[in-house]
């Protein structure tokens, strides 16, 4: 097999417990073999085409980022940063800084909040 027992492990999960992963195994491990197997050689898989079916099969992005932290674990940190470039339209080294005392007068207890905090900044 080209996945260590730990990845085929967290693969049977996934497929077992998603019915967006159901008959995955399969293709990974019959159908679509080959294909598979060098799609996790490839260095950046991030932004390859998923072999099979399985790029068009996968309704949301979160399905493909569940998918490559079982297959490719090193590639995920690149997977979601693109993601959230792709979702918010910019970077978000770009987004302005706020003091928190005004996004605190401009929020609710029901308001969701999201803090983004970057290599090198102190959220004291």
């Amino acid at each position: 097999a080209f996945l260590p027992s730990t990845e085929r492990a967290a693969l049977h999960a996934l497929s077992t417990q998603l019915p967006a992963f159901k008959g995955l195994i399969y293709s990974m491990t019959e159908q679509d073999k080959v294909a598979w197997e060098r799609f996790c050689e490839l260095p950046f898989v991030e932004n390859e085409c998923l072999p099979g079916d399985w790029e068009h099969s996968l309704e949301t992005p979160l399905q493909r980022l569940c998918l490559l932290r079982v297959i490719r674990m090193d590639c995920l940190p690149r997977a979601v940063a693109s993601l959230i470039q792709t979702e918010f339209g910019h970077p978000h080294d770009d987004l302005p800084t706020q003091c928190l005392n005004a996004v605190l007068r401009n929020t609710s207890h029901i308001t969701p909040v999201m803090f983004i905090l970057g290599g090198g900044h102190d959220p004291s």
